[in-house]
């Protein structure tokens, strides 16, 4: 979808609500479990670490419904796209 079609709801990611932490004190294994998030909802027995999606909800970067699903936010997407991980 091109950044025009999405218009108004497109997040400025320059916006203090995205900011996101610095990457070096993070484990490579809090990046998979972001990445493993990144491609859809995730049920809880299938995750790859529920210690390192703990710290990523706790940044803000992912969430854990009430159901057993776990997904990724917007600043955990801009996350990655900082990072030079995903491209638009």
């Amino acid at each position: 979808m091109s950044q025009e079609a999405w218009g108004a709801q497109s997040p400025n990611i320059d916006d203090p609500e995205y900011r996101v932490p610095n990457p070096q004190p993070w484990r490579s294994t809090r990046i998979e479990q972001l990445l493993q998030l990144f491609h859809g909802a995730t049920w809880d027995g299938d995750l790859i670490s529920k210690s390192d999606r703990k710290e990523l909800v706790k940044e803000g970067l992912a969430i854990q419904q009430r159901h057993g699903y776990n997904l990724i936010t917007c600043k955990g997407v801009t996350y990655l796209y900082r990072l030079g991980i995903i491209h638009p």
